[in-house]
């Protein structure tokens, strides 16, 4: 019997904008728990790394983030940063249970307003850091966003300060 489990490495950002909020989606792949319905909980957006035939990593994790936001929501993103990541093990809130996942996190920023989402984003919007908070999202999702908080707050001070943004 093969017990090996297929891992799947994936990259997403929390993505901000200058107005101090933070793009979310809902997708059909993800649910909370074993009795939730798929497309139910907020996720930051993303996907896997692609690879070639071989199964050698064809781009950098940069690389796929900036295609991925491309591919997923028709905009760009900028001041892309590492910030660390996460590993899932296999469960019943993912549309294929037996994949364990490594994540790889980013912040960026992007000052497009007009996203364009592809066909696996059944809801999306911008929301304050306390309203994604309160928002149903799994267990590594509701990590990636308190662990970077602070770093969000920072970076959305110095984008609004680009750009002479009084937030009082």
């Amino acid at each position: 019997m093969n017990d090996e489990r297929k891992i799947k490495k994936c990259v997403g950002p929390i993505i901000y904008n200058i107005e101090g909020k933070i793009f979310l989606m809902k997708s059909s792949k993800w649910r909370l728990g074993e009795n939730g319905k798929f497309g139910e909980v907020w996720t930051v957006p993303g996907g896997e790394i692609e690879k070639d035939e071989n199964g050698t990593e064809k781009e950098t994790p940069e690389e796929a983030l900036h295609r991925e936001i491309a591919e997923e929501l028709g905009i760009k993103i900028s001041h892309v940063e590492h910030v660390g990541g996460s590993k899932k093990s296999g469960a019943e809130d993912f549309i294929k249970p037996n994949i364990d996942f490594e994540f790889i996190d980013f912040i960026a920023r992007t000052n497009d307003k007009d996203i364009s989402p592809n066909h696996e984003i059944s809801d999306y919007g911008w929301f304050t850091l306390e309203e994604a908070e309160n928002l149903p999202m799994i267990d590594v999702t509701k990590d990636f966003i308190r662990r970077c908080r602070r770093l969000v707050e920072e970076r959305v001070a110095e984008f609004q300060a680009e750009f002479k943004i009084d937030k009082r």
